[in-house]
């Protein structure tokens, strides 16, 4: 079978798994499998071919937050689906960055929404909808958008959830078990395999072509644990041991495009030489998001050199305070001193020991939540990409990570001593630098918003406070 496209593009093939989710017409449908197996493409392909043979139809695709949409799925619809070509859906002078909507000639729309606000659906009436990455989203955020599903115009009405596994109890996993009055599951269910993907596999010798051989042997085959079953193997297992499991590349690393105008900025550090030290320095946007954008991640280097980069950030950022780790003391005051000299003691910086008297899970707690896509207004902890500065080349030749994002995916507990009481320790073996850094942050900032608007009295020494901000600060909703 192929697929009606445009003229000017070459028919795709749909084989295997894939025509069962091309041709489906149940209510609800559960397209699972392994990373790069051409879901994402065919689910786009669809809504693409149906919008512009169905006049007046509508669509939703959603996502945890929008800027995460647009960043994975948008790039897959317009530089695979539509091949890097102005098509006239691509209306208005909308960037990828900004873009709401595609718009048919036909009335066709394809409407782009994050549901980290799903209460903006309610009015809303559509054809069919599409979660990717449904693991990110929870049971009643999806519950709200199958009562959207009463748009009479387009061939049949669905609701399809994307995604790769993740734990074997997640309520997707679940929710094919429950069976409906007409004896069916309540959702249908379509495992994907790389041989799915036109873009992966060379159908002519049954095989992975040379891009698939880099992808799933070079990326995917070269992970460990749960997260080579999720992505490789497509199965559904909890990860074992990692210590922020909420962590996802593709939500919370995100292009320098996309991260906001900032008004704040503070720094943290975690100290090094034989092992890497670590800077970071995270912008706040006023709302309670915290994007990292700007980093030095080095083995060897000595204090001096640490409070040349401080000054070299500070000098362009002008952070407020920085938190350092606490068991550095003479280092602390090195940064302070070479912080004061810096334009008649202008800078108005100052380092301050991280405060660890609530203990390490208390700090972890707090990355964990912030980094949580399901809260209300979606996660807060962002990582810029492109934001290291000095790369330690040596680290990078030795495989080893070299900066912040490339350490969480490998920070896990201590396997436990099945003779004690289990205990949930870092593993010191493992790079921990920039995740000691970011906790530092996290732990100072205590995982609570600074607003603006007040009239509770802040108190002395808070976060408010050393920010010089006449406010209150109040808990997270």
């Amino acid at each position: 079978m192929t697929s009606p496209l445009l003229d000017e593009m070459p028919p795709v093939v749909i084989t295997g798994n894939m025509r069962e989710a091309w041709t489906t017409r149940e209510r609800e449908v559960l397209v699972e499998g392994p990373a790069g197996s051409g879901k994402t493409f065919i689910d786009c392909l669809l809504d693409h071919t149906l919008a512009m043979s169905h006049p007046r139809s509508r669509f939703i695709w959603s996502r945890a937050t929008l800027v995460s949409l647009r960043q994975s799925i948008l790039v897959t619809f317009e530089e695979h689906v539509l091949r890097g070509q102005r098509h006239p859906c691509m209306h208005g002078r909308a960037s990828r960055q900004t873009r709401t909507s595609y718009r048919y000639p036909n009335g066709s729309e394809i409407l782009l929404l994050g549901l980290n606000d799903p209460e903006n659906t309610f009015s809303m009436e559509v054809t069919k909808f599409t979660v990717y990455e449904a693991v990110q989203t929870t049971l009643s955020a999806y519950e709200k958008l199958l009562r959207l599903l009463r748009w009479p115009h387009g061939p049949y009405r669905q609701g399809r959830l994307e995604t790769n596994p993740r734990e074997e109890t997640h309520w997707i996993n679940k929710r094919p078990d429950k069976i409906k009055s007409n004896g069916k599951p309540q959702i249908q269910r379509i495992k994907t395999t790389h041989r799915d993907n036109p873009f992966f596999w060379n159908y002519e010798d049954d095989c992975l072509n040379e891009m698939g051989r880099e992808y799933v042997d070079e990326s995917l085959a070269g992970m460990s644990g749960a997260r080579r079953a999720n992505l490789l193997d497509g199965v559904w297992c909890a990860a074992q041991g990692q210590i922020w499991p909420e962590y996802d590349h593709t939500m919370h690393l995100i292009e320098r495009a996309y991260v906001p105008e900032l008004s704040t900025y503070i720094a943290s550090m975690d100290f090094g030489f034989n092992a890497p030290g670590c800077v970071q320095v995270w912008g706040g946007d006023g709302s309670g998001k915290w994007y990292r954008v700007a980093e030095v991640y080095r083995t060897g280097a000595n204090i001096n050199q640490w409070a040349d980069w401080v000054a070299e950030l500070w000098s362009e950022y002008r952070f407020r305070v920085g938190i350092a780790d606490c068991a550095e003391p003479g280092s602390i005051q090195v940064l302070n001193t070479r912080l004061g000299k810096m334009e008649g003691r202008e800078s108005g910086a100052v380092f301050i020991p991280a405060n660890k008297s609530k203990g390490k899970q208390h700090g972890l707690n707090q990355v964990r939540a912030a980094m949580d896509p399901l809260q209300t207004g979606g996660p807060r902890f962002f990582l810029a990409k492109d934001a290291l500065r000095h790369k330690d080349e040596r680290l990078a030749g030795e495989g080893k990570p070299y900066c912040t994002e490339l350490e969480i995916p490998g920070y896990t507990f201590l396997e436990p001593d099945e003779t004690k009481p289990i205990r949930e320790t870092p593993d010191p073996a493992k790079p921990n630098e920039g995740c000691d850094a970011a906790e530092y942050f996290w732990t100072w900032i205590h995982g609570k918003y600074l607003d603006k608007e007040g009239t509770n009295p802040i108190k002395p020494g808070s976060a408010a406070d050393v920010l010089g901000w006449r406010t209150t600060r109040r808990p997270r909703s």
